[in-house]
């Protein structure tokens, strides 16, 4: 699923009134972050709050991880050894496609801080990046790192800290 996929559901939402959109949020995970961040890049109002449990944010420096594996990861996102593969992956890459002076939607980034498969400076640079705004916000932007879990968080504790969150911020 691409973000432009994702950004169609919440067009198709609203439109059919099925949800009330002041009230919406995203809750992603791995790679999955690629696609919900991208959609929020490019309409900041679509989410009012988003949750990422260990997530991508920034695939073109993947492959700088010492457990890449570039055959899992080439056919899905590219690979930055060609300038066509190295084009696709900065087009989809949240980090670099995010833009100043904007008011992000809540976000709470929850990474393992034993993760094997995404670093946990992508959620960092993340947070940074939208508290770093130099317009005036209320808005929530946490960066959570569970320091003895890996890439598979605890599933129940995620869950209650996304729905903890969602319930105060939405």
């Amino acid at each position: 699923m691409s973000w432009k996929d994702l950004l169609s559901c919440y067009q198709y939402l609203e439109d059919s009134r099925y949800v009330n959109t002041d009230k919406l949020g995203v809750y992603f995970a791995s790679a999955g972050g690629v696609t919900a961040a991208m959609a929020i890049n490019e309409n900041i109002d679509m989410y009012k709050a988003a949750v990422g449990k260990a997530p991508m944010l920034n695939p073109l420096r993947l492959g700088y991880q010492p457990n890449f594996n570039a055959s899992d990861n080439d056919y899905d996102f590219r690979t930055k050894s060609t300038l066509e593969g190295f084009k696709s992956l900065l087009k989809l890459d949240p980090i670099l496609n995010l833009k100043k002076n904007r008011n992000y939607p809540n976000t709470h980034i929850i990474s393992g801080g034993q993760d094997e498969l995404m670093p946990i400076y992508d959620g960092a640079k993340y947070i940074a990046f939208l508290q770093s705004q130099k317009i005036k916000t209320n808005n929530a932007y946490l960066l959570d790192i569970v320091k003895d879990e890996g890439h598979n968080l605890s599933p129940l504790e995620t869950t209650r800290k996304a729905l903890f969150f969602f319930n105060n911020e939405l």
